[in-house]
């Protein structure tokens, strides 16, 4: 009985799904960016010549989860020369380069000679501002992904509502297009949720599972719906 095609419904559905998805989202880095912060050492760059304030060499351990983890090793001292040198670890930094793991050329290498830095420091007070920045870019970001996920919303409900369309021939339940996007609009309501929530939660895995299973859910949802019109116009 709405009229139009539930167009308020979905965008309101949407940003409520946006902002509980992202703010759990953006907690859950701006989480992991702080646990590294704390653990980052005092940096200083002289002439191309790196130190830190910490005993080298200095280890940083960061928990990705599931069982995962990432090292970063600050070795000054000249006894480490290559990632082999230190246990795993993803990032090596010396007196003189930083050095990445890569998975074609196993190491890439930056000397800081090439970067021709004169003077440069990072203390706790810069590194505040870098985790300003870092947040100010999440949110500008998940501000733009969530008006792609407004479009793509409406482009499932134009989607489903065409497959509403089949489902309402097989029923005879004789909706118009505009009537089987409003039915669809509804019908991917608890699949917006559930993937909110697992959002929210840090549930990525389980999202991208979920997201599979959805798609038979809401086409189920839809059909009972098409299947419940055709019901209401045989009783009339």
């Amino acid at each position: 009985k709405w009229s139009g095609i539930g167009f308020a419904y979905l965008s309101a559905l949407t940003a409520i799904c946006v902002v509980v998805s992202y703010t759990g989202c953006f907690f859950l880095i701006d989480s992991t960016v702080s646990r590294l912060m704390v653990k980052v050492p005092g940096i200083s760059i002289t002439n191309n010549k790196l130190s830190i304030d910490k005993p080298s060499p200095y280890t940083i351990e960061l928990d990705l989860g599931d069982g995962r983890s990432s090292k970063f090793v600050f070795d000054t001292s000249g006894k480490m020369k290559s990632l082999e040198d230190t246990d795993g670890a993803a990032v090596l930094v010396t007196a003189d380069e930083l050095v990445l793991k890569d998975p074609a050329t196993e190491e890439n290498r930056t000397p800081f000679s090439a970067l021709n830095i004169t003077e440069w420091k990072l203390t706790p007070d810069s590194l505040g501002q870098v985790r300003l920045l870092v947040n100010q870019i999440i949110i500008g970001v998940m501000a733009i992904l969530g008006v792609l996920a407004l479009l793509g919303h409406f482009f499932l409900a134009a989607l489903y509502g065409g497959i509403g369309m089949i489902m309402s021939g097989v029923t005879n339940a004789g909706l118009t297009y505009g009537t089987s996007v409003r039915l669809a609009v509804v019908a991917m309501a608890p699949a917006m949720i559930v993937s909110a929530v697992l959002w929210a939660a840090g549930l990525l895995a389980v999202s991208q599972i979920w997201s599979l299973v959805s798609v038979p859910l809401t086409l189920g949802y839809l059909y009972f719906a098409c299947a419940s019109a055709a019901k209401l116009a045989q009783d009339k």
